[in-house]
């Protein structure tokens, strides 16, 4: 992606019955910028999912699907109360093609959620790119030893 999201609007950890607070928090700034497109980033098992899955049902997941992890077939469509939302988690592309079953072009969701962003081919970055969407990117870490092993330090940013 090329616009790099820079404002930072949060910074603080959570531990995993903290994360509905967390969303409520993400959501009060994403709601106002829609369509937005929301890159979480972190390393393997951090959480992106499960916050995504929080996340999805403080929006209000409305065919009352279960949130559960896109990583196999790379996307995820869910009807919420913003309008539809494409979750994709991209860990299992190579960053140089597409893969055909995600179907992306007859979708015209109000938002992104983005699992791995680094690996975004180059045809779904300018698909993206082309929505002229709001850029928000959620950084998951846990490199703080004072931190115990069920929190994680989240970062929100922002291109506003």
């Amino acid at each position: 992606m090329t616009k790099k999201p820079h404002k930072k609007l949060l910074a603080n950890t959570y531990c995993l019955s903290e994360l509905p607070t967390l969303a409520r928090s993400v959501v009060s700034h994403l709601q106002p910028c829609l369509p937005f497109t929301l890159l979480l980033t972190g390393y393997v098992g951090c959480g992106k999912t499960t916050f995504s899955r929080f996340l999805l049902n403080e929006i209000g997941v409305t065919d009352g699907s279960s949130v559960t992890s896109p990583s196999f077939c790379y996307a995820h469509t869910y009807d919420t109360t913003f309008g539809t939302i494409v979750h994709m988690d991209l860990y299992r592309c190579d960053g140089k093609t597409l893969p055909l079953e995600m179907g992306l072009d007859h979708l015209n969701p109000v938002a992104y959620l983005v699992e791995w962003p680094e690996k975004l081919p180059p045809e779904l970055t300018d698909h993206l790119m082309a929505q002229d969407m709001s850029c928000f990117w959620l950084k998951i870490e846990n490199h703080d030893t004072t931190i115990t092993s069920d929190q994680r330090f989240f970062q929100l940013f922002s291109d506003q």
